[in-house]
């Protein structure tokens, strides 16, 4: 519940609106024949600031509205409806002639009235719309499920940033507080030794909450039979998020199973007073016990286990195309390959699957029939046509939309796939992922990342010298001639080295610093390119590409580079969220003029994918523009890219991770990911390999970043030339 000072705010405010409102009435009765019309600001400056959907018959949806401008603001006229405006079974809510909102105020319009226009807000969460006078959309919002208090609302007023929290009708948003922040929002009694009986804590504002402190105790430690389970230091509940406390199987003494059959459980701040309590019912060992929606007062036996995630009371299905075929023959039809994302199998009946043919209703769309099971984390295909049945359509080979609707005619997925050869096909990469690819291994009703993998043996030729103890890059310009570099913050030298290690020359850029170098290219003259655009923060608005000549045409140990300024068409945030971290460019290749950039993942969740950036080899300042991506697996070792090649000869792009060699060949034009791909999987895993060059087609070399009393090693490896 609200505290009474935040009760007090409301009450003033609607006292503070009833002269407005006695105003409006007086000039909606009264004949003036020359009024005096204010100056008003153009009605856009009026926006949609917060949506309440959790009314009730005492406090009904409401709908707030802000005025930005500098000046008072005329909406007389003006319309604000929801989605059964939009169908027409509902006439739109008109404001009142002489509706005014003056500059940075508010004003709040109840629309669950009884009036033919009032419309309510689904709990579920929909969309608004706000219309100005002359028809023109003004302004909507698209608003998720709120938990009970709560609203949407712009963070700060006026804002383009929405955020859900308290409700604070009428004054500015997040200027509201609740007593008692967290609330218990899930339970789960019928836990094992291995996953012991666990309670979900829900934040409801929209900042963090630290819980340090707080206890949760069953019968036992409300009786003193047993130490209350205290939540340890530095216990933070994310914004709108949610923190699971396992409550057994520490070896604490305030360990506690939670009873099968229910029992009571208390939560308790650090002063002592219980902030939340339930008596939670018995369960089954696939049920949960929790509030629906999050937050609300509405407990429940849930169907659905969502452990530190949004409760649910339906069984989840989740469903995605992964993979399209669309150069089929008469005996082998063009075909659609369904995915499922969950570790439960799927049911599917009754969705349909379509092209533009079915959805411009021109002809049935496909059904799924009764029965249909997805596997666990399995695949099943669809084939599209040759059964003679109506709603058969081939895919198209120049690329088109297709389109897989539940049974609740709800669209479940959409992709546009592009022209595709006939040994190709396009697919999701990781199953289930959200990035597509074209790929020259079809992989119908498999992995999407079957690549073949050929374990391959690192032979050591030599150790670097003490002058390279960290070597973040390789090129070879010559034969027998390793040109590398230290890593960041070190001189701003090339040392060049033989297989064995020998330290032959040096070379001193004289015009530029080592910030962070991480990796070096050649192209068709034996330029070197080095690359300063290592990132581990995510945080650099200088990267740079630094070029200088063939070294064997370089007569003298100094050289100043040619520089390419560059930025990153997709980056606007330094640094940026941590889950969008994925900017640090570790690795570059050169080929026809361009040079290709890849990143090295450090975006948490963990997304395991590189992504792919081309700009000009030339010197200027430049944008680097997204070019594909790609993904390397679900760990460091597995994914954290940092070396690439080309081998200027055959075509073959080679890219270093800790385990492995990942070698693209036969792709068209410079699309590396759509050719053929070959995993080398180390025998045996090496120290940390931060550079990668090819030595002719057949062999590459791998240096290792050391130390100043260990260097690294060079590595030499044998692949096939085609």
């Amino acid at each position: 519940m609200l505290n009474n000072r935040i009760k007090l705010k409301y009450f003033l405010n609607i006292v503070k609106s009833v002269p407005v409102i006695l105003l409006l009435t007086i000039i909606s009765c009264t004949e003036d024949k020359n009024p005096v019309v204010p100056p008003a600001q153009a009605a856009e400056t009026v926006k949609i600031n917060e949506v309440h959907s959790r009314g009730n018959a005492v406090t009904p949806d409401w709908i707030e509205l802000y005025n930005t401008g500098t000046a008072e603001a005329d909406i007389s006229g003006y319309k604000i409806f929801g989605e059964e405006s939009v169908t027409g079974s509902k006439a739109k809510k008109v404001l009142a002639p002489g509706t005014v909102i003056p500059a940075g105020r508010y004003l709040v319009i109840t629309i669950d009235d009884s009036s033919a226009s009032g419309f309510n807000l689904s709990v579920e969460g929909g969309k608004v719309w706000f219309e100005n006078s002359k028809g023109a959309i003004a302004d909507s919002v698209t608003f998720p499920a709120l938990a009970t208090n709560y609203s949407y609302g712009r963070q700060p007023d006026g804002s383009d940033t929405w955020e859900a929290g308290i409700a604070s009708r009428g004054v500015s948003n997040g200027s509201t507080t609740l007593e008692n922040p967290v609330v218990m929002n899930e339970i789960y009694s019928r836990g094992t030794v291995g996953a012991p009986d666990w309670v979900e804590i829900y934040n409801l504002t929209s900042t963090p909450v630290d819980i340090s402190g707080y206890m949760i105790y069953d019968i036992g430690g409300y009786t003193g039979n047993r130490p209350k389970k205290e939540l340890p230091a530095g216990t933070i509940v994310p914004a709108n998020g949610y923190y699971v406390i396992s409550t057994e199987g520490s070896g604490d003494a305030s360990d506690f199973g939670l009873s099968s059959a229910g029992e009571n459980l208390w939560l308790e701040n650090p002063s002592g007073a219980v902030v939340d309590s339930v008596l939670f019912a018995a369960m089954i060992e696939t049920q949960t016990y929790g509030r629906l929606p999050d937050g609300s007062a509405n407990w429940q036996i849930l169907t659905t286990i969502t452990k530190g995630t949004a409760n649910s009371n339906v069984l989840p299905v989740s469903v995605v195309m992964n993979e399209i075929y669309s150069r089929g023959t008469t005996i082998e039809p063009d075909w659609i390959e369904i995915y499922n994302k969950l570790s439960t199998p799927g049911d599917i009946s009754g969705y349909k699957i379509y092209d533009n043919g079915g959805e411009q209703a021109a002809k049935p769309k496909k059904v799924i029939p009764d029965g249909t099971i997805v596997p666990a984390n399995g695949f099943i295909v669809i084939t599209t046509e040759g059964s003679g049945d109506p709603s058969d359509f081939g895919l198209s080979s120049a690329g088109e939309k297709v389109w897989l609707e539940n049974s609740n005619g709800g669209i479940a997925d959409s992709v546009t796939f592009p022209a595709m050869a006939e040994l190709q096909s396009y697919g999701r990469s990781p199953d289930g992922g959200t990035t597509w690819q074209l790929s020259g291994r079809i992989t119908k009703g498999l992995s999407n990342l079957s690549n073949p993998k050929v374990p391959v043996t690192l032979s050591i030729t030599g150790q670097l010298p003490a002058e390279l103890r960290e070597s973040s890059g390789l090129a070879i310009t010559a034969a027998g001639k390793l040109w590398s570099h230290n890593d960041a913050n070190n001189s701003n030298v090339l040392h060049c080295v033989n297989p064995a290690g020998q330290l032959l020359r040096t070379l001193t850029i004289t015009n530029v610093n080592n910030i962070d170098w991480e990796d070096l290219a050649t192209d068709n003259q034996k330029r070197i390119y080095i690359n300063d655009a290592g990132n581990n923060t995510n945080s650099r608005t200088d990267l740079a590409i630094y070029r200088i000549p063939d070294p064997e045409t370089i007569t003298g140990n100094e050289v100043a580079a040619e520089i390419i300024n560059f930025t990153l068409e997709d980056q606007n945030a330094f640094p940026p969220p941590a889950s969008n971290a994925n900017y640090d460019i570790e690795s570059i290749a050169w080929k026809q003029d361009t040079i290709f950039l890849f990143t090295k993942d450090r975006s948490s969740p963990f997304t395991g994918i590189s992504k792919m950036y081309k700009l000009p080899a030339v010197p200027g300042t430049h944008v680097a523009k997204l070019a594909g991506s790609y993904f390397l697996g679900n760990n460091v070792n597995a994914a954290w890219l940092t070396a690439a090649d080309i081998d200027h000869a055959a075509g073959a792009l080679v890219l270093l991770v800790k385990e492995r060699l990942i070698v693209f060949r036969n792709y068209p034009g410079n699309n590396f990911f759509a050719g053929e791909i070959i995993e080398y999987v180390f025998n045996t895993l090496p120290g940390q390999v931060e550079a990668v060059a090819f030595s002719g087609s057949s062999k590459i070399y791998i240096t290792e970043e050391g130390s100043a009393s260990v260097p690294g090693n060079i590595y030499e490896v044998s692949i096939p030339s085609k």
